[in-house]
C-alpha cells in the first residue's frame, strides 16, 4: 500500500512520496491547528505534481540520534534545493511535528536543530 504525506506524518513524520488522499490530520501540538492544517493541505497539495527531494531517502525518516553530522550537512543542501521547500518549511514552523526532517530542520523530542 502506498502512503500519503498525510498518513507519513501520522506514521514516522516526513513524507515518503504521493498515495491515496486521505484527510489532513488534526496536529495537537501545533501552535495554531487550522495554519497547521492549512499548511499540510498546501504541502499535501503540491506534493501531487512536484516530487519532493527527499522522497526515497531513509535518511530523512530516521531517529534523531541515529543521523551523522556529515548527514545532517547534506540533508539540509537537499532541502536548500528542494522546490517544495517554502511549503515544507511553513508546515514544519506551523505544526512542529512530532518526528522527521523537515525543511532543512529536526523535529522531535529533542526539539529542531
Amino acid at each position: 500500500m502506498t502512503w500519503s504525506i498525510t498518513d507519513q506524518v501520522r506514521r514516522r513524520g516526513r513524507p515518503r512520496g504521493p498515495g491515496p488522499e486521505l484527510t489532513p490530520p488534526r496536529i495537537s501540538n501545533a501552535r495554531s491547528p487550522n495554519r497547521a492544517d492549512e499548511a499540510l493541505d498546501a504541502l499535501t497539495h503540491a506534493a501531487r505534481d512536484t516530487t519532493p527531494a527527499c522522497t526515497g531517502d531513509a535518511r530523512f525518516t530516521a531517529e534523531r540520534h541515529e543521523t551523522p553530522p556529515t548527514d545532517l550537512i547534506a540533508m539540509r543542501g537537499i532541502c536548500r534545493t528542494c522546490p517544495l521547500h517554502d511549503l515544507c518549511n511553513t508546515y514544519a514552523t506551523t505544526a512542529r511535528p512530532a518526528a522527521g526532517f523537515w525543511a532543512g530542520a529536526h523535529y522531535g523530542k529533542e526539539g529542531s536543530s
